[in-house]
């Protein structure tokens, strides 16, 4: 179920789990929570992270520490005599931190099987939507 208190606020159930969705102050929101671009962006942060671990587990590969930072340029080019004008992102960047101690061998599989999985999630990207994706390895110091 979804409501709305203010034209900028919305919230909303899933499953078991209340979500409140605004804007900031500048856009005539509230700021107490994050935007629809925000939760978009972390909700792919999570897939990501997500898919890393499992393709971890499937190689042997020991992920001692994961970070994945995720940004994204989005078009506000709405105008109503276009139907087809909408908001969209024009570009997506992601990059994982990786502390490891796994050999260069099965992090560039791994890379390669996250990116087969991922880069073409549909959700937030197009086929005309760049996706950049960068890994950078460091030595576990766990």
């Amino acid at each position: 179920m979804t409501h709305s208190t203010i034209s900028t606020k919305t919230g909303t159930n899933a499953r078991l789990f209340s979500l409140v969705i605004d804007e900031p102050v500048n856009l005539g929101g509230t700021d107490i929570q994050t935007n629809p671009v925000e939760q978009a962006l972390a909700g792919q942060a999570g897939c990501l992270n997500m898919m890393a671990h499992i393709a971890a587990k499937e190689l042997g590969v020991k992920l001692n520490k994961l970070s994945v930072e995720i940004s994204g340029q989005v078009s506000f080019s709405f105008n109503q005599d276009e139907p087809t004008s909408n908001h969209k992102f024009q570009s997506i960047d992601v990059n994982f931190q990786v502390y490891t101690d796994s050999d260069d061998e099965k992090l560039s599989r791994w890379e390669q099987i996250i990116r087969e999985r991922c880069s073409s999630d549909g959700e937030l990207s197009s086929s005309d939507t760049p996706l950049s994706i960068a890994f950078s390895k460091f030595a576990s110091v766990y």
